[in-house]
């Protein structure tokens, strides 16, 4: 399992033998439940400089900074347990897969509710948060599948950022900006997907998310407080193949609990045909 790490901190060594055995001490401290048998595969020290006013007393303290270091995983051992598969999309399952596009900003919003979310290629602007509106509706897996994968097409703007939070289920990136993500985000499963002006981000990114077996209602919205409270939020439900019928919306109340019907967006289960249409796989 080839990873490449890259470390940001300055150690105080006498010798590249040092840094290594400084690094390799390091990742084992991160796993505390296994134990990881590793060999180091190439080793990058940039920004040297001496502790001491000159070379001539040298080799009594160096610092180095680790920029990078490209680590093979041989073995996992430990008290039994497995490292989660990363249950990546196959090519098959990417090109029949639902497309549901969601766009955070302000169309439509309003000065109560200025922040909203726009879904799929539907006409008119952004909605704010209404809990009775279901936006998406993905599908359980037929039984002896492994989970149905969906493209999601989240947006922004060049003003604010947004790290948007979809509850329950993790995706993988396929896509940032319209082009293969960095290395530290491509295929790593992620429930927060940052999109906005700010550094290491885009104003788009891609996912592909898989759906397991557990029904229900969940929401999917911008993790900045002041944008989700009452506006930029969205609710999702993940429903039975063939489901016609929403799930109802609960009103809790001081006397328990009453159940209303739920409405829904007109792509609700087809999703962004649009979308579908004009996205271009990345290469396997």
């Amino acid at each position: 399992i080839p990873i490449t790490a890259t470390l940001k901190t300055s150690f105080l060594l006498i010798d590249l033998e040092t840094a290594n055995g400084l690094i390799l001490n390091l990742l084992k401290g991160l796993t505390r439940e296994a134990t990881l048998i590793f060999s180091i595969k190439s080793l990058a020290i940039t920004s040297i400089s001496w502790v001491t006013a000159t070379k001539s007393i040298a080799p009594v303290e160096s610092a180095f900074t680790i920029t990078s270091v490209s680590i093979e995983l041989t073995t996992i051992t430990g008290i039994g347990k497995q490292m989660i598969p990363n249950n990546k999309p196959t090519t098959a399952e990417l090109q029949a897969a639902v497309h549901r596009t969601f766009a955070f900003g302000r169309s439509s919003g309003t000065d109560a509710s200025p922040w909203t979310i726009k879904t799929d290629d539907l006409s008119g602007g952004g909605l704010s948060a209404d809990a009775h509106r279901v936006s998406a509706a993905p599908e359980l897996p037929v039984k002896g599948e492994l989970g149905k994968v969906e493209i999601w097409h989240i947006t922004g703007s060049a003003g604010w950022t947004h790290p948007v939070h979809v509850h329950f289920e993790e995706g993988q990136i396929l896509k940032r900006g319209g082009v293969a993500p960095p290395i530290w985000e491509k295929y790593a499963r992620k429930d927060v997907y940052r999109v906005g002006p700010i550094a290491d981000s885009t104003t788009s990114v891609d996912i592909a998310i898989r759906f397991r077996e557990f029904a229900g209602t969940y929401v999917e919205h911008c993790h900045n407080t002041q944008h989700e409270d009452h506006a930029m939020l969205l609710r999702w439900d993940l429903e039975h193949p063939g489901q016609t019928t929403r799930f109802a919306t609960p009103i809790p109340d001081w006397n328990g609990v009453t159940y209303i019907p739920s409405v829904s967006l007109p792509t609700v289960k087809t999703g962004d045909l649009t979308a579908k249409a004009k996205f271009v796989l990345p290469l396997p």
